[in-house]
């Protein structure tokens, strides 16, 4: 290169270390400038990065205090939520309460079942009942306190004619836990496929198992038992 810097003259040599630096800023200009930029954009997807990470960290550390809870809400009202088969007993567990605490019970609505919830199922029944204000009192809180965790949702209070007793509808509502699915027991491994073996040619002087007679093979002589061995001819 100085060699051929040399050979220029001084105006020669001025006009092509001008181009050749032209020519470097143009390439840094088309090439290496826009991508200062994305510096700034990788620098903003770090701080996102490690943020979250850091929220994740700060969760999992938790995670034994959550564990704390969940098993003091399960023990809450005397134990875990039943499993989804004593669905049957909601009503029987209403009017045992009832019985329990005095309240008359006059009518009741069917009960309406939700599965929309992936762990848990619900029913709600309305209940019309007839008691008096220390006994209506006591049932609720019973109700409230039960492990199948129910729960009044709605209410409505009316003295009744005499205003002796409280005349109450109930909207009472149970959450039941879902059992878990069982998997599908494993299908057994398919026998392998028995073929019957093709037609073979019974070497002479031997029968197959169902003892029929042996077919010779051409060219040779089939021996019987008893009998000299036949040459072949």
């Amino acid at each position: 290169m100085k060699k051929f810097l040399a050979e220029l003259k001084p105006t020669e040599r001025r006009w092509v270390i001008g181009l050749a630096f032209g020519a470097f800023l143009l390439i840094n200009y088309v090439f290496i400038w826009p991508k200062f930029k994305d510096w700034g954009t990788a620098d903003i997807r770090k701080g996102k990065a490690e943020d979250k990470l850091k929220l994740f960290r700060g969760e999992i550390a938790h995670r034994p205090e959550y564990e704390r809870q969940i098993k003091r809400f399960e023990t809450e009202g005397g134990g875990s939520v039943p499993a989804e088969d004593q669905l049957d007993q909601f009503v029987i567990s209403i009017q045992n309460t009832a019985n329990t605490y005095s309240v008359n019970i006059i009518n009741n609505s069917p009960p309406r079942t939700s599965t929309n919830s992936p762990f848990f199922i619900q029913r709600e029944m309305n209940f019309s009942v007839l008691a008096r204000e220390d006994s209506l009192v006591n049932f609720l809180y019973a109700v409230g306190s039960s492990n199948s965790v129910m729960r009044v949702r709605a209410m409505s209070i009316r003295p009744d004619g005499p205003h002796q007793q409280l005349s109450a509808t109930l909207t009472i509502e149970a959450s039941y836990q879902k059992k878990a699915p069982t998997p599908a027991p494993a299908a057994p491994p398919a026998k392998p496929a028995t073929t019957k073996p093709a037609n073979q040619i019974t070497m002479p002087g031997r029968t197959d198992k169902t003892n029929k007679t042996a077919v010779p093979v051409p060219g040779t002589a089939s021996v019987r038992p008893g009998q000299p061995n036949a040459k072949t001819p």
